[in-house]
């Protein structure tokens, strides 16, 4: 787990570190949302497919599928993805983020709008070029950065400066106290992992 942690840990810091370089020439306001090109698209890209496979290693963790929007959707109940929002503090201006607002069983790929541009530009850039947006890629960082507290709480984001100045979380899922692991006693026993029925 902690190879996995590090890893997503570092690969959040590099799409923050390019999302930022972009803001230096496109800077982030309303009017500026819809506006598209290559190095837009390809922050999209790598954000949406770093969700995808914190996705997919979820779902193979907990012996479930993991191949089709399909079967990432049923994450959104079990994660309560939904209730997270992010905030870009350096960025007052924008209001909070909720990446996974929206997303349904019904139609889980176009329901998850950022999702479904990553997809757009992924198959058919000649002709769909303009759905790679800066609002989508801002949207899919900030889903790259939820799920990683998602799966790892707090501590997917400690001891990293980076990560915990530039993404505030506004909202949080409530937990009931079954739904947690509890610290016993004697704090070097170790968890024993339960998988969720999916």
């Amino acid at each position: 787990m902690e190879l996995k942690l590090e890893t997503g840990r570092g690969q959040l810091v590099a799409l923050r570190e390019q999302l930022e370089r972009i803001f230096r020439t496109v800077h982030p306001i309303d009017k500026n949302f819809d506006t598209y090109g290559h190095d837009i698209r390809n922050l999209l890209i790598l954000a949406a497919t770093e969700v995808e496979a914190h996705w997919k290693g979820i779902l193979k963790a907990n012996g479930a599928g993991g191949a089709s929007t399909n079967e990432y959707v049923k994450l959104l109940p079990a994660m309560k993805l939904d209730e997270y929002a992010v905030r870009l503090p350096f960025y007052p201006w924008l209001a909070p983020i909720k990446p996974f607002q929206g997303w349904s069983n019904a139609a889980p790929t176009k329901s998850l709008t950022w999702y479904d541009a990553y997809n757009a530009v992924k198959h058919d850039r000649e002709a769909l070029f303009e759905q790679g947006t800066l609002y989508r890629a801002i949207e899919a960082v900030c889903a790259c950065a939820v799920i990683m507290f998602a799966q790892f709480g707090r501590s997917g984001f400690h001891d990293s400066r980076q990560l915990m100045t530039f993404f505030h979380l506004t909202e949080v899922p409530k937990w009931d106290v079954t739904e947690v692991y509890v610290l016993s006693g004697k704090a070097s026993r170790p968890y024993k992992a339960v998988q969720y029925p999916f």
